[in-house]
């Protein structure tokens, strides 16, 4: 990229077409100045030639109405102006040397032109124009150089300029050793420019001046600004190594310092990802929190990975551990064991594979609450779960009421199966914890317009202060002997954040225990 920027100022000068069309165009414009005056000269010389005569009527051209119009306007005002562009106009081929002469030129035209030969060569020394009076004919009558006596009628700004025709065109130009640098670029420089002028005497053509120059290179029309060159040069330079060292201190070393923490983390150290104390851009800031999130959230996952296998093994260690102990003591005392204390073993068997069966289904509910990905298509008819909760709790004789202030049957957007589960495993939870004659009430209620509440209250003896900061850690529970897993809550914790949705202990000075649902409803 700095490579790139250093490189736009000198791929600019390769590009500046405009600029060099401007030198064209600028070169044209002198020429065409020129060949007025010469033009003038010319005729001012034809008159000394022929004071009075009109001689030069007999070799003079008529014009074409057209191209008189253009040479004549009304206002007498006729300037031609400069319009080459080296984007658009193709430069002819080098032209050769001039031809003899076929048709001998006037006296008049020969004379008029030696009378202003001494003074296009003196304008030379200034102009550097190349400058050619040619008569109706073609054949030159002056010039800056040794033409005179040859004949360039052939060529086409000497055939339009007979024509009436202000003629500018572009021709290329074969290098003059000693007088081309060796760095010269442009496309201006190996070009040159001609400017033809018709010279009209009383409405006639009495003949024509051909003018050419090499317009300026940019290497010679830069020439005198080497310094302001130089000296952009060295600011062009100086602000690409500040952006380099500014870049390398904003952007480099901070994404350095944080890919530094990721390869310490991915081997496996703990707290290695903490956002920057100077990540100097707000971008790097950004990046440098979001890293250390994601690697806290990582490292919260392991952990508690790891707390629940050993949660779990635990768990099942204890009836495993149980039923081994049985059906080793079965296998060597079944038949000298009492019937009483045989039955009480088989029991404790039986209890021991419930409780397991128990926590398996548990653990799959936990596992399909954590890895639940819900698309928001998912439909539930709220009034449907919670009939069919209550039919359970009244199968096992469980009082359980419903209030609700909703006008309709609402539809959550939760899996039917789930919302059943939710309800379900907060009925059992009160079930399990109160005594024989707690009654269970559900109340429903919108919240705004998208929300409703599901709060679940029962007269119990409720949750200490202490058991309220642990009801929410897995396989916590004060009934592990009515068959409480503790894993009821959590799991409800999760599919609720999973639709998007809250779920809560509420606190309250009335007995009993309060949690509360909320969830969105499905439009």
């Amino acid at each position: 990229m700095n490579l790139v920027v250093l490189a736009l100022p000198i791929a600019g000068i390769y590009l500046l077409r405009i600029y060099e069309s401007a030198l064209v165009r600028q070169t044209e414009s002198g020429l065409i100045s020129q060949g007025a005056l010469v033009a003038s000269s010319f005729k001012a010389a034809v008159d000394r030639a022929d004071p009075g005569a009109h001689s030069f009527e007999s070799y003079s051209k008529e014009i074409s109405v057209l191209a008189l119009s253009r040479l004549k306007r009304g206002d007498g005002w006729r300037p031609p102006f400069a319009k080459l562009d080296l984007a658009i106009d193709k430069a002819l081929p080098n032209i050769d040397d001039p031809k003899p002469i076929v048709d001998a030129p006037s006296q008049i035209a020969v004379r008029a032109g030696s009378d202003i030969i001494p003074q296009l060569k003196d304008a030379q020394l200034i102009t550097l124009s190349s400058i050619r009076v040619v008569d109706t004919l073609g054949n030159i009558v002056a010039s800056t150089g040794q033409q005179v006596g040859t004949w360039i009628g052939d060529r086409e700004e000497v055939r339009n300029a007979l024509e009436g025709e202000h003629v500018s065109l572009l021709r290329e130009r074969k290098p003059i050793k000693g007088r081309d640098g060796w760095f010269t670029f442009g496309r201006a420089a190996g070009v040159r420019v001609f400017v033809g002028t018709p010279i009209v005497m009383n409405d006639k053509l009495i003949g024509a001046v051909v003018i050419a120059r090499t317009p300026a290179s940019l290497d010679r029309a830069l020439a005198g600004k080497k310094r302001e060159l130089l000296l952009a040069l060295a600011l062009v330079v100086g602000i690409v190594v500040f952006f380099s060292f500014f870049t390398g201190i904003t952007v480099v070393r901070p994404v350095h310092a944080v890919t530094e923490q990721a390869k310490r983390a991915a081997k496996g150290e703990q707290g290695a990802v903490v956002p920057l104390e100077r990540p100097v851009t707000q971008e790097v800031a950004v990046l440098s929190q979001e890293v250390a999130t994601m690697a806290q959230t990582l490292e919260e996952r392991a952990n508690y990975i790891g707390e629940f296998a050993a949660q779990v093994s635990h768990e099942f260690k204890t009836p495993l551990t149980s039923i081994q102990g049985a059906v080793e003591l079965l296998r060597d005392h079944f038949d000298t064991m009492p019937a009483d204390r045989r039955d009480r073993f088989l029991a404790n068997l039986e209890g021991d594979a419930e409780r397991l069966s128990i926590l398996v289904s548990r653990l799959l509910e936990m596992a399909r609450a954590d890895v639940a990905r819900p698309t928001g298509e998912e439909r539930a008819n709220l009034m449907t779960a919670i009939n069919t909760i209550r039919s359970r709790a009244e199968q096992r004789g469980q009082v359980l009421s419903v209030q609700s202030n909703l006008t309709n049957d609402a539809h959550l957007t939760i899996k039917q199966e789930d919302l059943e589960t939710i309800l379900g495993n907060l009925v059992d939870n009160t079930w399990q914890h109160g005594l024989s004659d707690t009654e269970t009430r559900i109340s429903v209620e919108m919240l705004g317009r998208d929300k409703i509440r599901i709060e679940v209250k029962d007269n119990g003896p409720g949750i200490s202060a202490a058991n309220k900061l642990k009801i929410f850690d897995p396989f916590f529970t004060t009934a592990r002997e009515s068959g409480g897993t503790g894993l009821g809550l959590p799991m409800i914790a999760s599919l609720a954040a999973a639709y998007g949705g809250t779920f809560e202990l509420v606190d309250s000075n009335e007995p009993g225990t309060i949690f509360v649902l909320v969830l969105s409803v499905a439009v």
